[in-house]
């Protein structure tokens, strides 16, 4: 309450003192307090694959690989717009999972620009790149 990161009220009575406020902001404030500011969770995404991998660095920049994963979706280009949606919310959601298990502090990821007029080798290739890649959706 000093800190005033939420909204309380107080109502006295008699016998007894009441104490209001939100369960869900308490919640949310309580969510992210056993965070390590120095662990990252990096993102490498492709049309084909997504590379996750924590990393946990020490005071002189040196790192160690704590976990890594490689998820394919491959197959996803064949399925319908909805469970292509699906998939990638269940993505998002393990990525999430993995912040909260690992207690992530910062989440970063590749910053892709393609230009309009960039052409890539093939057909097939241009489509996959500029179609079906759902970098936005993840990002």
């Amino acid at each position: 309450m000093e800190e005033k990161k939420l909204p309380i009220s107080f109502r006295l009575k008699k016998d007894r003192i009441y104490v209001i406020y939100d369960e869900k902001v308490v919640e949310k404030e309580k969510q992210f307090k056993r965070l390590f500011a120095n662990r990252v969770l990096g993102i490498d995404l492709n049309p084909n694959y997504f590379g996750i991998s924590i990393l946990e660095f020490n005071q002189k920049d040196k790192f160690k690989v704590i976990f890594k994963e490689c998820i394919d979706i491959t197959k996803l280009q064949e399925q319908s717009k909805n469970k292509v949606h699906f998939e990638l919310y269940e993505i998002n959601h393990r990525i999430l999972n993995l912040c909260k298990t690992w207690h992530v502090a910062k989440i970063a990821v590749e910053d892709l620009k393609f230009k309009k007029n960039t052409k890539f080798w093939s057909k097939s290739l241009n489509k996959l790149c500029r179609s079906q890649f759902r970098y936005s959706f993840i990002k």
